[in-house]
């Protein structure tokens, strides 16, 4: 098998092209130069942590190595970063968390169906053999208080508390 021949030995014209400088080569050399010399771009700061934050966390974390602290002197930087980063994200979700969220076992109603007389509110009948009479276990209503929720209607009843007007419209007073 031959060796591929060198640009050199190709022809003589191409090895006069790659020797000589053309004016579109000096062109890009420069503009290359001169990216090199440029300090690099900097982006756009995202949602998180002032500056001013970042330099008490410094200030902090360099008054807890001084005072002979174990904490890693890396560790606030590290956490202010990750709070920066996951800033937004962490708001979501503790505004989702706090938003009044209904109950999975009654879905927001409250109450819960009678499984002793299956929602009916009387027991007995022509079925049983007997007369109907009232159920003993919702006391003839055919629903009981929501356990889970503790009649709220709410999963998170321990933040809100239940309006006094529960008809339709917001919640609240």
């Amino acid at each position: 098998m031959r060796p591929i021949p060198s640009v050199s030995q190709r022809s003589p014209a191409a090895s006069a092209r790659s020797q000589a400088s053309t004016p579109v080569a000096q062109q890009h050399r420069q503009r290359q130069q001169q990216r090199q010399q440029q300090p690099p771009l900097l982006r756009r700061r995202a949602a998180g942590a002032p500056p001013a934050a970042a330099a008490e966390a410094a200030a902090a974390a360099a008054a807890a190595v001084e005072h002979g602290s174990t904490v890693l002197p890396w560790l606030p930087a590290f956490a202010l970063l990750a709070l920066s980063w996951q800033g937004p994200r962490l708001a979501s979700a503790a505004a989702d968390f706090l938003k009044p969220r209904k109950c999975r076992t009654c879905w927001g109603a409250g109450y819960t169906l009678c499984d002793a007389c299956g929602a009916r509110g009387k027991r007995g009948g022509a079925f049983e053999g007997g007369p109907l009479v009232p159920c003993p276990a919702c006391a003839g209503r055919g629903r009981l208080q929501c356990t889970a929720c503790n009649a709220t209607g709410l999963a998170n009843s321990w933040l809100w508390k239940p309006s006094n007007d529960p008809g339709w419209g917001a919640r609240g007073e």
